[in-house]
């Protein structure tokens, strides 16, 4: 094609108009520059432009192609052809143009929705707003993709409305949908219906009660928690998810990377309650404090994690309280173990092979025989999912086991009416089986967490274990030295301890919890509260 021959002509053609160029590009809707351009031959009319030169000079499509006049009359099936050629150019580049916004569309309403269940938190309502308007954008992606694919209205409307209902339609599913009260594997309540005021409704609070009920209660959250969760790790390597860092080969670690003022504070408070309460029973007390499972394990820590100098924190506690009390530091021995199963990786709890190790080094302190597990017969159970697993949702979860002894000592539980005050409520065997067939699987070690309960043991001499729930796990192995234990957790329990030693007669105390509980245990202080009873 000679496109200076095709210019050329066109000049020409435009000249026996008697035209100019600005007058040739204002008939035709164009630039005067774009009419330049052809007559010089840099630039060509499309195919559609073409038709129109044609018309206006009375020249054919192939007169007009190359550069020179073979006939007065226009050939008038090349005319239709061109015609023809044009309208299906102007049809594709509209398709073209309508697919391109329908993936802008879909792209923009999923980027939308994205990042409001992402970005907003959970008991605002602007997170449900913008999900909604994402929603309606993605919808209208969708309608403009099929309607290039679908030719029958009826059936592409069709289409829209069920992508509609997919997306809204949970919504009303969820009314009617039963309610849960807990959430399961997420170890939570699940958030209710808000009761209605105006009051609440102008202060905001019944739309972020009515959005937190809604994400609890969607008919399919497990699965879509499950997928999200999956999503991070696959896609995004993410190293942490819900306070916890995802650690090398599946480990789960609880995120401490600092401690603020408020928990130092109440660090101080408790390591100067459990040394007054030392001083005040004189070689009675024992201070066991378990470390976290990042100070035994730190090589699994997500790398270049800045994880709190634990190490030096518990020199200062143990210092401080070992000043009046028997300090077991698990550290040392622990590490030297580390190979054994000491922590779950699902849990923030030790293992029972892990509280059997710290009870060994209790029985060395104390001068005891420990308890023979070579000649009692384990139960494993293989499927337990703890608190770290719950908070994170890790779609490919290596399960934990729990290795426990069906042991036949019972507990009594008591209702705490006062102080000293205390009545039987129930009695359980110290290892409630039923438990294990429960979502919170460790709660099966003395029934969970309770105010105040005796233990029946096979030794001698009586013990008081001042606990978090890292006791649970390590109290029944007790019973082979003890012929009583007591236990008090302070959550349920807010008062001293002298009376309740002085009335039962305990012959020893023993303070376990782990290091997380017990910086910012705002409970412990209870434990040096001097009796009130005259």
């Amino acid at each position: 094609m000679d496109q200076i021959r095709i210019g050329a002509f066109l000049k020409a053609l435009r000249k026996e108009k008697g035209l100019t160029q600005e007058q040739l590009a204002e008939k035709l809707a164009v630039s005067g520059r774009t009419v330049s351009r052809w007559e010089t031959g840099s630039n060509m009319p499309d195919i559609g432009m073409l038709v129109v030169l044609a018309d206006f000079y009375g020249v054919s499509i192939p007169e007009l192609i190359n550069g020179e006049r073979k006939s007065e009359n226009m050939n008038q099936e090349t005319r239709d052809t061109a015609i023809a050629m044009a309208e299906y150019s102007q049809v594709t580049a509209k398709s073209s143009r309508r697919k391109v916004i329908g993936i802008l569309f879909i792209t923009f309403g999923l980027f939308i929705i994205i990042s409001a269940l992402s970005i907003f938190p959970s008991e605002s309502s602007w997170g449900s707003i913008y999900a909604t308007l994402g929603s309606i954008i993605l919808i209208a992606g969708i309608y403009l993709i099929i309607r290039q694919l679908v030719a029958k209205r009826a059936v592409r409307l069709s289409l829209v409305f069920g992508c509609a209902v997919l997306l809204f339609g949970f919504s009303l599913v969820n009314i009617v949908w039963p309610k849960r009260t807990q959430l399961e594997l997420e170890n939570r309540k699940a958030a209710q219906l808000p009761a209605f005021s105006v009051s609440a409704l102008l202060d905001g609070s019944w739309q972020s009660g009515f959005a937190r009920w809604m994400q609890d209660q969607f008919s399919l959250r497990d699965a879509a928690v499950n997928t999200q969760r999956a999503a991070d790790e696959v896609l995004f390597r993410k190293a942490e998810e819900g306070g916890i860092l995802l650690g090398k080969d599946r480990w789960m670690f609880t995120k401490l990377f600092t401690v603020d003022d408020a928990t130092r504070k109440q660090l101080a408070k408790n390591v100067q309650a459990v040394s007054e309460f030392a001083a005040n029973h004189p070689g009675k007390v024992t201070f066991l404090l378990a470390p976290s499972a990042s100070v035994i394990y730190p090589e699994a820590l997500p790398l270049g994690a800045p994880m709190l100098d634990e190490n030096a924190m518990l020199d200062d506690i143990f210092a401080k309280i070992g000043q009046n009390a028997d300090v077991i530091d698990l550290r040392e021995p622990f590490t030297e173990l580390k190979d054994e199963y000491l922590y779950f990786k699902t849990d923030h709890h030790w293992t029972p092979n892990g509280a059997y190790r710290a009870y060994e080094q209790f029985c060395s302190l104390k001068g005891l025989t420990p308890f023979d597990r070579a000649a009692h017969e384990p139960i494993t159970v293989t499927d337990f999912q703890g608190t770290h697993y719950s908070a994170t949702r890790l779609w490919n979860v290596e399960n934990d086991e729990i290795t426990y002894y069906p042991l036949d000592s019972l507990m009594t539980i008591y209702k705490i009416t006062g102080e000293a005050a205390y009545e039987p409520e129930t009695t359980e065997n110290i290892v409630n089986m039923q438990k294990f067939n429960t979502r919170d699987k460790y709660a099966a070690f003395l029934d969970g967490n309770n105010g105040y309960s005796t233990i029946e043991g096979r030794g001698t001499g009586s013990i008081l274990v001042v606990k978090d729930s890292y006791a649970n796990s390590f109290v029944p192995y007790l019973t082979e030295n003890y012929a009583k234990i007591g236990v008090v957790d302070f959550r349920n329990f807010k008062y001293g301890l002298d009376s309740t030693i002085e009335k039962e007669g305990y012959d020893e105390v023993l303070v376990l919890y782990n290091f997380q509980t017990f910086i910012a245990d705002t409970n412990l202080i209870y434990i040096s509260r001097p009796s009130t009873l005259s």
